[in-house]
Formats: structure tokens, sequence, C-alpha cells
């Protein structure tokens, strides 16, 4: 495998290995994402239409991540030769559409190994009772950036994606370490590898690609409030975008059943899901009369305007729709 950096000397560093504090290249990180995400990047738009009579341009923005990316690596060249850590810029979770017709899109940076070896025996050296408060939150920083771009950016299923073999190559022994360093739970170590840790376990019963799916898709136990899914979506819904919704689900769980090593988690699955939709099922009067109480406060507002106005029979048509749906989705649940 080729190395992004150089072979590092040592014996002319000015920082031997336990001496080596992240917290500043995790500064720098914040830094950066401070200034490429959606709030700086929509503020410096309006203010440049207001002062110069044109907003940001696509290619002025990409120069300034390009130079800002450049400026990290050489301010943390030593931090990250020596710890076999690299920095990947990925796309923010929004984008700034500016009147002159470009899309600009935000910005994240993270990190990924590059040298596994390398930030093993670098974390190998650290001691329990002599870690910083520094060191621990470059580690933490570390381990939350790693299961970020394994969750979001790396291709599973590309052998050539070099990131997701360089991470699988150490994950057993670097999570070993944080539990080295974190035996009495106390600094937050475990718990900054308890999704990489249940990751490996699913890796090496060779279904994770299916596992992120049904994750993200907030499939899983306990998904409620991390994800928008199923617990969430009779909330933010009409019946026709409901059953949408679950028209995706089914063919993603179907999905997830093309792995046969993934057939007891396909079933685990379903289970989760019925249970959800017997729960929205139970759900949907409360949520409606709710919203029948807060109509009524309304009315008594002059100040708020209601464009459409809930009756007590259009809800009950309507929660019997989504109760059609929820019956069909359950009868295929069962058929799988």
């Amino acid at each position: 495998m080729t190395k992004n950096f150089e072979s590092f000397d040592s014996e002319k560093s000015e920082k031997s290995l336990n001496e080596i504090d992240l917290s500043e290249l995790v500064d720098s990180l914040d830094e950066y994402n401070k200034q490429f995400n959606w709030g700086t990047m929509a503020a410096r738009e309006m203010i440049f239409d207001e002062e110069n009579e044109g907003g940001l341009a696509k290619e002025d923005v990409d120069a300034e991540k390009t130079n800002s990316l450049a400026e990290l690596e050489q301010k943390h060249r030593e931090e990250l030769e020596k710890t076999g850590l690299s920095l990947e810029p990925v796309k923010g979770i929004a984008t700034i559409f500016t009147p002159e017709g470009d899309d600009i899109e935000t910005s994240e940076m993270r990190i990924n190994l590059v040298d596994g070896k390398r930030f093993v025996d670098y974390i190998s050296v650290l001691d329990e009772d002599s870690l910083t408060e520094q060191q621990i939150r470059g580690l933490i920083t570390v381990a939350d950036s790693l299961t970020k771009q394994l969750v979001y950016q790396y291709n599973l299923t590309d052998p050539n994606d070099e990131r997701v073999t360089e991470l699988f190559g150490s994950l057993s022994q670097i999570i070993d370490e944080y539990h080295r360093l974190d035996k009495r739970s106390k600094s937050g170590l475990l718990a900054s590898v308890e999704q990489l840790e249940k990751y490996l376990e699913v890796a090496r019963k060779k279904y994770l690609k299916e596992y992120l799916l049904a994750e993200k898709a907030g499939f899983l136990e306990g998904a409620e409030g991390k994800y928008f899914g199923p617990s969430n979506w009779h909330t933010d819904s009409n019946p026709e975008s409901y059953r949408r919704y679950w028209d995706e689900a089914i063919k993603k769980v179907i999905e997830i059943g093309k792995n046969k090593n993934a057939r007891n988690f396909q079933n685990e699955v379903i289970g989760n899901l019925k249970r959800t939709l017997v729960r929205v099922k139970k759900d949907l009067k409360i949520m409606f009369e709710k919203r029948l109480k807060r109509q009524e406060k309304d009315e008594k507002n002059p100040d708020i305007v209601i464009f459409t106005k809930l009756t007590k029979e259009g809800i009950e048509k309507e929660i019997e729709e989504y109760r059609v749906v929820l019956d069909d989705v359950y009868d295929q649940l069962e058929e799988i």
C-alpha cells in the first residue's frame, strides 16, 4: 500500500511518541469546520452580496478549501506523520445556492488512518495514569472521526478503498488500546469506540454493509431520535408519503436478506419494524388529538392564521388511511 507520507525519522523529532498531543489538531479541525459550515458560508454569501453586489464564487471557495487543507497538513505534519493519520475534507450536510447559480458545498474535515500500525504504536506507549486531558480529547476525536468515515464515506464493496483495509487491519488493536487506557471507564475513551467495536463484531460476521444500511435507515432498536426513521415517519407525512417511506423500507429489508450471512439479522430487523408498526398504530390517535388541542389553542390567538383546519371527521378518515398502510406493511414483512 502506498503511504501518503515520507518515512519519518523519530530520532530527529521534536517530540517523543508519548508526548504527542492531538488536541491542537482537533482545534484546527474545529476551525476548518466552522469556516466551511452552512451558517458561516450562508452569512458570507449574504455579506458579499450586500457589499460587493456579488456572492461567493464556487472556484474561490474550492481554492480556499484546498489551501486550508494544505495549511493544516503542513502545520500538523509531525503529529500526522508520527501517528499515522491523514486528513480528508468531505462534503457537508448542506449546499449553498447562490444567485449566480453556483452550488457551493459545505465541508467537514475528518481523520483517516493512513498507517494503522503507526497509530497503534502511538497509543500503545501512552499510559492511563499519565494521559492528559488534551491527549484524551485528541483520541476521542480520532475515534469519532473514524466512526463517521466508516458509516458515511467508506465504500465497503470496493476492495480498492484503502481507507477500509487500513482501518480494519488495525481496528482490533486500536480498540484494545482504548480499553487499556480507560479501564475505569472515566475518560470517555471506551465510549468513543463502542460503535467501532460493534462494527468490527458485525464485520467479522460478514454483514457490515447490511448492518449500516439498516442503522442509517433507523431500522434498529434505539434508533428513535438518532435517525428520521420508521418511528418518526408518521409525524411528518400524509398517508401517501407515509406509504412511500415504507415502500422504500421494504426494498431495503429485502436487500439485507440477499446476503446469506445477514439472514438472522434480517429477521431481527423485521421484528423491530413490526414492533414499530404496532407502536405507531397506537400513537396515531394520540398524535392527532394533540394536534387538535393545539389547533383549539391557536384559534384563540389572533396572530396565528390557520390555513387548513383539522376536523374530528377528517382526523378519523386520515387515521384509517394510515392504518391501512400499517396493516399492509405488516403483512408484507410477514411474507419476507
